[in-house]
């Protein structure tokens, strides 16, 4: 008999390029990505445990940790994640995204939705100056901007999120 049960995984892939003051996950050091393969077998010893204890956990879920859009095989990951039933790839957050030029950007966002991407979750820490500051990256405000004008471009619709967090 199945429950509810979830086995959740993070994953953390990629350099992030933001100095979130909630997070700092790397502290801008450059991170050498796990190569697809790599993780893919480590994910592979994950689905044997869900499927040998099934009755105990019904999914099996992952979180692609928030520069996802900097890991450089996340197309592979995504299919893998639709194919072996792990949830987690519908909608991924972008925060701490590397800056790109659209020209970079367009084919890499189709890439994502022929890969079975539905939408980006974009977060803002407030207005302009306060979400700058908080996320430690001038114009990072106005590059959440620019990359949800590239992705709707594409045709897929934004979701988005918004915290308000003040200096004190």
């Amino acid at each position: 008999m199945s429950n509810n049960r979830i086995l959740f995984l993070f994953i953390e892939t990629s350099t992030c390029y933001s100095r979130c003051k909630h997070c700092f996950i790397n502290g801008g050091r450059k991170i050498n990505p796990i190569k697809f393969e790599d993780l893919k077998n480590n994910l592979n010893l994950f689905l044997k445990f869900r499927d040998k204890n099934n009755d105990f956990y019904s999914k099996m879920a992952s979180a692609i940790y928030d520069c996802s859009l900097n890991y450089p095989y996340l197309n592979q990951l995504i299919r893998f994640y639709k194919c072996n039933d792990i949830e987690g790839w519908s909608n991924i957050p972008i925060n701490g995204f590397r800056l790109r030029s659209k020209e970079e950007w367009l084919p890499y966002l189709e890439s994502l939705l022929e890969a079975g991407l539905i939408g980006l979750i974009f977060t803002l820490y407030g207005l302009k100056e306060n979400h700058n500051w908080f996320a430690g990256r001038d114009g990072d405000f106005n590059n959440q901007f620019k990359l949800a004008d590239l992705w709707h471009e594409v045709g897929v619709n934004l979701s988005g999120r918004c915290s308000y967090i003040r200096k004190i």
